[in-house]
């Protein structure tokens, strides 16, 4: 089958095992991938608390023109939420120094506990889904197919929510739910990889020993480990770049004028395109 990892130039990431069983290379590299798709989601619940806020007119009009204001002079909305964040340090991110606790509702539920519901939502979709996947990847061959299919669902959905905005954000919310779902029963497809990951056996070379196995299947989920972590850190640091030097350029007009929709937008747009 050839090299084939070192063949993208992560040799010293490459077990020996990734240079002759495409599974084990497959394995590894999908942590970067699934990991860009976990992430834009979490980047995302801003912008969902933001127009679930907006919707339940949670923000003053005063505080709604401080940020339409922010970029024109960024110094005002430095000292408002300089204000609201118990640390004199000041922060560049437009948020708001709102009243505790919006007493507001939006679709009967207050802002703040939609994002939980939802999550609530998300794992009753997985304990449907679970045993079904289980029964799929143990006892037929299609757990490829599904695991691939599964997770593009997830690139999917993540490409939709790019057009998160006040009319849509619900939609996009629950769809949001149904993404943690996939992502969960990919999960399972992955992991039906894990006992096979070290016992591949090399034309010419006498079988494997458990011993020998066991030590090759460790090594092999700490690499995956290691390059899911690594490519997880450079995702967070050039996300976190646009927000620090292009806020006002890429971000806040990205986003329709708010930083938050623009924040989850570019997180997705770069699981997508990078991660996808």
């Amino acid at each position: 089958m050839g090299n084939c990892c070192g063949s993208y130039g992560f040799d010293c990431l490459c077990p020996s095992a990734a240079q002759t069983n495409p599974e084990v290379a497959g394995y590894i590299y999908n942590g970067p991938g699934r990991g860009m798709q976990y992430l834009s989601q979490i980047f995302l619940l801003g912008a969902f608390l933001y127009h679930a806020k907006l919707q339940a007119n949670c923000y003053t009009d005063d505080e709604l023109q401080e940020q339409a204001d922010y970029c024109e002079d960024p110094a005002s909305m430095m000292n408002l939420t300089r204000a609201a964040t118990p640390s004199s340090m000041p922060t560049a991110m437009p948020t708001f120094a709102e009243e505790p606790g919006c007493e507001e509702k939006v679709y009967g539920f207050y802002p703040s506990s939609l994002i939980t519901l939802v999550q609530m939502f998300c794992s009753l979709v997985t304990a449907f889904c679970c045993p079904v996947i289980g029964a799929i990847v143990d006892f037929t061959p299609n757990r490829r197919t599904y695991g691939y299919n599964l997770m593009m669902g997830v690139v999917v959905i993540n490409a939709i929510q790019i057009f998160t905005n006040s009319d849509t954000w619900f939609f996009m919310l629950l769809l949001q739910g149904i993404a943690g779902a996939l992502y969960t029963c990919h999960q399972i497809c992955l992991m039906a990889y894990v006992p096979e990951l070290g016992s591949s056996d090399v034309d010419g070379e006498a079988p494997k020993t458990e011993d020998e196995i066991n030590a090759e299947t460790t090594l092999i989920m700490g690499v995956s480990r290691a390059v899911e972590q690594l490519s997880n850190v450079i995702y967070i640091l050039i996300h976190a770049s646009f927000g620090m030097f292009m806020e006002c350029a890429v971000v806040i007009p990205f986003g329709d004028g708010n930083y938050e929709t623009g924040n989850g937008r570019v997180a997705q747009v770069m699981s997508v395109v990078i991660g996808g």
